[in-house]
């Protein structure tokens, strides 16, 4: 008897369902399907931290399933940074970065920073991702102001 092929985590977003509060099972998904689910989990995360206008990027009309599934990213919106979660198998941070960056740029804003999921570790051990130059802006508006 021959064993049988593993099987495939179907390319497809995963809902966050209204109301739901908690993390979705997250499983062994690789690429886009994982980076879906973790952002999923991110938003669910942000939400219950007081950050109520995060949100995935909203759909044009007209989209069909398949082509909303296509483009289902890690976007993360809502928030006056540009986000990006990602969920890989090997961590590509640079092209993450400039990924997210090339967006942020478009949006005219000066904070960016990516999110990336850590193997076998609660999402809340998760990397967040940004050039020091974005950290300096970010320790700047921490800095009590000398009145």
């Amino acid at each position: 008897m021959s064993p049988q092929p593993p099987e495939r985590w179907p390319p497809t977003a995963v809902p966050v369902p209204e109301g739901y509060v908690g993390p979705l099972p997250q499983g062994n998904k690789p690429g886009k399907a994982g980076t879906v689910a973790f952002r999923n989990d991110l938003l669910l995360f942000l939400r219950d931290a007081g950050f109520s206008s995060a949100a995935k990027p909203a759909e044009p009309p007209g989209l069909t399933v398949m082509q909303q599934v296509a483009r289902e990213t890690g976007v993360i919106d809502g928030l006056p940074w540009t986000l990006s979660a990602h969920r890989q198998q090997n961590l590509d941070l640079s092209g993450a970065q400039d990924a997210v960056r090339a967006r942020a740029e478009a949006e005219h804003s000066e904070l960016w920073a990516t999110i990336h999921h850590r193997k076998n570790h609660s999402l809340d051990q998760a990397y967040v991702v940004m050039p020091v130059v974005v950290f300096a802006r970010v320790l700047a508006g921490l800095r009590p102001s000398t009145t």
